[in-house]
């Protein structure tokens, strides 16, 4: 395997280790964040809201 390839791996890798870091601690978040601080519907919104910001700064139109 070529240099760039290998870095294209580990890049791969790292980003699927930061994607199972986030899904997994989502859980903690929303077990905590729901044990009557907040409604479970201001949660939801909070989530779609913060992932529709994320997204626009990462994918300006």
């Amino acid at each position: 395997m070529e240099g760039s390839a290998k870095r294209a791996v580990l890049i791969a890798h790292l980003a699927l280790l930061g994607v199972a870091l986030i899904y997994g601690a989502s859980f903690l978040i929303a077990k905590n964040a729901m044990q009557g601080a907040v409604p479970p519907r201001a949660f939801i919104q909070f989530r779609v809201t913060g992932a529709a910001l994320l997204f626009w700064l990462l994918f300006p139109i």
